[in-house]
């Protein structure tokens, strides 16, 4: 019973981490970590999973403690100067 839980719990921490970063540019881990009430290290692990299956575009820069979003029209300006090469 208490894998199913952990199981649950964090499939709605994904969801509701997902949800949370929509306004941002770049967030704190820090304040996700105490927004959603779980550690600093448990945010890393479910923005990695998030970012492995591409559900959000973005990198975790944990030497300042903070995650960098790609906009979608920043990543349309990428591919097109990464077409020029």
């Amino acid at each position: 019973m208490a894998q199913y839980m952990t199981d649950l719990m964090r499939g709605i921490n994904l969801n509701v981490l997902q949800k949370k970063l929509k306004p941002y540019k770049k967030v704190s881990l820090d304040f996700l970590s105490r927004d959603l009430q779980v550690t600093k290290t448990e945010i890393i692990n479910l923005l990695a999973e998030l970012i492995l299956e591409e559900k959000i575009q973005g990198q975790i820069d944990q030497t300042t403690g903070f995650l960098e979003l790609e906009t979608a029209s920043s990543e349309s300006t990428f591919e097109k100067y990464k077409g020029l090469q």
